[in-house]
């Protein structure tokens, strides 16, 4: 306060002092008068002290506002900061980022221009975003204009300044020369910006001791002082975050600089947002390209075995009816009998096989679980082995349609169907099937799904449609061994499936479970045949026969039935001796009904 006071207003102090000094020097006489001149100095003091006092106050006051001053000015930036920030974080666009950014931080420093500059892989560049005041050019313009602009920038290696010496290394205005390295950025990959550089400012271009070439490219830029930023993008030199005060030279101030390194820093932040995001759809996309190639590579392979479902069970579905059919002709030979059976058999076999395999395809597809099941669970082993001959007594006439494209399957199903009393009609597409259900109203319609012309689904459908059509009861014929190909037929309107093949036993049920139909049974001697036929022994029993046979034939057995080749089967079966007929009979009897696994795990067991 004293200095204040002694500096400031030093002659008001002389004054006083020198006549202090007046009248202790002065003579007698003078002395006389020294009250009077006592009261003048005090006075005189006390006028000074006052007029000191009120220039301090006034210069305090000043000072506080000029305080208060620079307090709204920081608090004002630190909001527009904290607002640039909170905008960069309310997206992920890096497009939105960068405009918005630019545009925040040219209003918070109050600048003629705020540029963002981005790399390319080969450390060339362009201008990605910029926010410019009016009646400057447009750099980010300028440059689809202008290509050798930012050529000029980065790789005009005249235009480096190479000359970096300064005598004192705290000379910040030394320091700030090496802003020239700026203009060789592509040589350099990236300059001292890459080398852990966090700011380069520039007051004055025209005193920074700039090469001419370097100073005609900022002219380009109508820039006269400047800030540049780098931005890092995990850990990697992305760009460069500029300011540029055209008008005039500027005084960068420490909070400016402060302001932009935070910006820079939360543009890199939002870069590697923008790029996981970016990453992160570029990895949802090709999943969504994988799981539609999957589902179209899982489609075709679902197409392609229902193919095969339909082209393999179709013709084992007439090949095990007729067998079915021909096995209750009595005027047939004991020997055509169990030539018949041989037939049924391998039929019944081969149909395993087409399971087996349906379902490792299907499972490979990743489809539902194969469903092997024929859906004759309601019908008991003992009901089996009966088979309807005729219909019973005072039974009503049913009509049956079948409406199926494939020949064979018409005409088993019309010649188990006849002989059992039922009047019978055939369609083979259908559109066939729903004319003829309009003019002849059949009780029951058997409708195969997969016909040309009309498919079963859209003729169930038509027929469905009416009140007559809900009263017919419609019963699809599929070869279709899937689970969810079968709820399909129900959803559209049909009362029950068959599959095919099919037992004539199931089919009749069927019949009987929707129309109440009652039949007249016959026993099954085919079966009660070959339960007299053979012996039955246990599995115990069947071991300890084997036992008895040499170790190398039960090994070449085991083999045999691996390759499920009843031919090698057979000739090894021959070479047992009579006395083990009952071994004999009872494996040939698992080979000629196809139970390999059967024997294997009997051979298997045998040598453990």
């Amino acid at each position: 306060m004293y200095d204040i006071i002694f500096g400031s207003y030093q002659p008001l102090v002389t004054v006083i002092w020198s006549i202090q000094l007046f009248v202790l020097t002065a003579d007698e006489g003078l002395l006389n008068s020294w009250l009077g001149i006592q009261i003048f100095i005090a006075t005189l003091f006390i006028l000074a002290c006052t007029l000191v006092k009120s220039i301090l106050d006034r210069q305090y006051a000043e000072q506080l506002v000029r305080q208060e001053a620079l307090l709204r000015e920081s608090a004002e930036r630190e909001k527009a900061l904290a607002t640039a920030i909170r905008r960069m974080r309310q997206t992920l666009d890096i497009k939105t980022i960068f405009a918005a950014t630019t545009s925040e931080l040219r209003q918070v420093i109050n600048c003629d221009r705020v540029v963002v500059y981005g790399f390319n892989s080969d450390w060339s560049g362009e201008f990605v975003a910029e926010s410019v005041g009016s009646g400057w050019i447009s750099l980010w313009a300028e440059q689809n204009n202008n290509p050798k602009l930012q050529e000029n920038a980065v790789s005009n290696e005249r235009c480096t300044v190479r000359d970096f010496n300064s005598t004192n290394e705290n000379d910040h205005f030394s320091q700030n020369l090496l802003l020239g390295q700026d203009t060789y950025l592509q040589q350099t990959q990236g300059g001292l910006y890459s080398q852990g550089a966090s700011y380069r400012i520039v007051e004055d271009i025209y005193q920074a001791e700039f090469d001419d070439c370097y100073i005609q490219l900022l002219e380009q830029f109508q820039a006269r002082a400047y800030i540049i930023v780098p931005i890092f993008s995990n850990h990697k030199l992305w760009g460069l975050l500029a300011i540029y005060q055209n008008s005039a030279p500027r005084q960068w101030k420490e909070a400016e600089i402060n302001i932009a390194v935070q910006i820079s820093n939360q543009l890199g932040v939002g870069l590697q947002q923008a790029e996981l995001l970016e990453q992160t759809q570029k990895q949802s996309i090709e999943l969504q390209q994988a799981l539609l190639a999957a589902d179209t590579a899982n489609r075709a392979k679902s197409e392609f075995l229902a193919n095969m479902s339909h082209e393999l069970r179709t013709p084992l579905n007439a090949i095990l009816g007729f067998t079915q059919i021909m096995s209750r002709d009595h005027s047939l030979s004991q020997e055509h009998q169990e030539e018949i059976g041989i037939i049924n058999r391998a039929g019944e076999h081969l149909l395993t096989l087409i399971n087996d395999i349906l379902e490792m395809s299907k499972i490979e597809a990743g489809r539902n679980t194969l469903n092997q099941n024929t859906f004759d669970q309601d019908i008991s082993a003992q009901d089996l082995n009966y088979i309807a001959t005729a219909l019973a007594p005072n039974q009503p006439e049913y009509r049956i349609l079948i409406a199926d494209d494939v020949k064979d399957s018409r005409l088993f199903l019309g010649k188990l169907l006849t002989a059992i009393g039922f009047s019978i009609r055939e369609s083979t597409n259908g559109e066939e099937a729903v004319n003829c259900w309009q003019t002849w109203h059949p009780h029951l319609i058997f409708m195969d799904m997969r016909m040309p012309v009309m498919d079963g689904f859209i003729a169930t459908q038509k027929i469905k449609a009416t009140p007559q059509g809900k009263a017919t009861k419609i019963v699809a014929l599929t070869a279709s061994a899937f689970e969810e190909d079968r709820q399909a037929i129900l959803i559209s309107g049909c009362d029950d499936f068959v599959a095919k093949p099919f037992r004539q036993a199931i089919l009749l049920e069927k019949i009987s479970k929707h129309l109440g139909v009652k039949y007249v049974y016959d026993d099954d001697s085919e079966n009660k045949l070959k339960t007299q036929n053979h012996q039955e022994i246990s599995e115990s029993e069947l071991d300890s026969l084997l036992l008895k046979m040499p170790h190398d034939w039960r090994k070449q057995l085991n083999t045999a039935a691996a390759k499920c080749s009843d031919e090698s089967i057979l000739e090894l079966i021959d070479n047992i001796t009579p006395e083990n007929q009952i071994l004999s009979d009872s494996l040939r009897e698992l080979t000629v009904n196809f139970q390999f696994k059967k024997i294997m795990q009997l051979t298997r067991n045998n040598d453990e």
